[in-house]
């Protein structure tokens, strides 16, 4: 049988949130709030949140729609913009994950 599985669904007590200060474009390694519920070859999910402050810090994107007005950019709202990476586990020293391919690809 398929799995039913979403991307953003999660396995019980096991969301961690990302503690490095910044990820940048091509870093495969990362720390989080507490590594003890992975392993070496474990799926997991990277969600950024499409928060307020990250669209203020990124000008509320923007994009055209093709239904609008193709002269402007029409803002991005609240939720409507999450960034979701699928990525393995290969490597954990303590709090340290290291995946399998770079977060936000060049």
């Amino acid at each position: 049988m398929a799995s039913s599985t979403l991307w953003r669904d999660s396995v019980s007590a096991t969301t961690r949130n990302i503690t490095t200060d910044t990820v940048f474009v091509g870093d495969r390694i990362f720390e989080v709030s507490g590594a003890s519920p992975y392993a070496v070859g474990d799926n997991i999910v990277i969600y950024h949140p499409c928060t307020e402050a990250w669209l203020a810090a990124i000008d509320y994107g923007g994009t055209h729609s093709g239904e609008q007005d193709q002269n402007r950019s029409i803002p991005w709202e609240l939720d409507s913009q999450p960034i979701v990476f699928n990525r393995y586990i290969t490597a954990i020293n303590g709090n340290e994950i290291t995946i399998d391919a770079p977060v936000f690809q060049r």
